[in-house]
């Protein structure tokens, strides 16, 4: 297996791409999915602290809505160095998915345009890459409206 290190080659080969529904009720739930995708012909580590991969333990996004910051609301793990199990190995040309639930850990209860951004772990591991995610944009509507399925 080939190691790169993210600062000299490994980044442009990881492609990361959020995605969530465009559009949702406020009472219902909203899941962040987060794909990341091996361009390179070299196999990849990527930490998974701070990722769906993981789950919530960290506040690792910025949240806001109508330019509002959303706090973080979940668990803060403390953390030593990084271990093996802490990696996920992405093969050359491999795409990998996990998905993790919004509202478990941010406060989606009121309807407007949210803007989201992923926030790379900033450790000093060298041997795993964090991946670095482009924004994206959603909108939470009253409960009122009707079920997101008749949305358009």
């Amino acid at each position: 297996m080939s190691l790169l290190l993210g600062s000299v080659l490994g980044l442009g080969a990881l492609q990361c791409e959020l995605n969530v529904k465009a559009q949702s009720r406020v009472d219902e739930p909203l899941a962040l999915a987060m794909a990341l995708s091996n361009q390179g012909e070299d196999t990849l580590e990527v930490l998974s602290w701070f990722t769906p991969f993981e789950g919530w333990f960290a506040d690792a996004i910025d949240l806001t809505l109508n330019e509002q910051t959303i706090p973080y609301q979940g668990p803060l793990a403390k953390r030593g160095a990084p271990s093996a199990d802490d990696r996920l190995i992405v093969g050359p040309k491999q795409r990998i998915k996990a998905e993790a639930e919004l509202t478990q850990v941010y406060d989606l209860s009121q309807p407007g345009h949210y803007r989201l951004s992923y926030r790379p772990a900033l450790l000093k591991d060298e041997q795993g890459l964090s991946p670095e995610c482009p924004p994206i944009s959603f909108e939470r509507l009253p409960i009122d409206t009707p079920p997101a399925a008749q949305i358009q």
